[in-house]
């Protein structure tokens, strides 16, 4: 999810980290000040977007975070580095 704002740089570097990985999401666009934004911020316990919904229930809202999760779920080791300060 991400909200309607023009140059959300967060959201842009989850695609391009994405596109690195060989995976597709499918961006939802949520309106600033809408109930499914107040929603999803109650839901993540994080008040910035992105938020990446992984199944059904599992929100992650950190871009970092989801970067992360990104990368380790494809296994693109070159993404992760070689040891945890990369």
């Amino acid at each position: 999810f991400t909200t309607s704002n023009v140059g959300n740089v967060n959201a842009d570097f989850v695609v391009i980290v994405a596109n690195l990985c060989g995976v597709k999401l499918e961006e939802v666009v949520v309106e600033k000040g809408s109930k499914e934004e107040k929603e999803l911020i109650n839901k993540a316990c994080h008040t910035t977007f992105p938020i990446l919904q992984v199944g059904d229930q599992t929100l992650i809202s950190d871009s970092f975070a989801i970067a992360q999760y990104l990368a380790r779920s494809s296994s693109n080791e070159k993404l992760l580095g070689a040891n945890d300060f990369e």
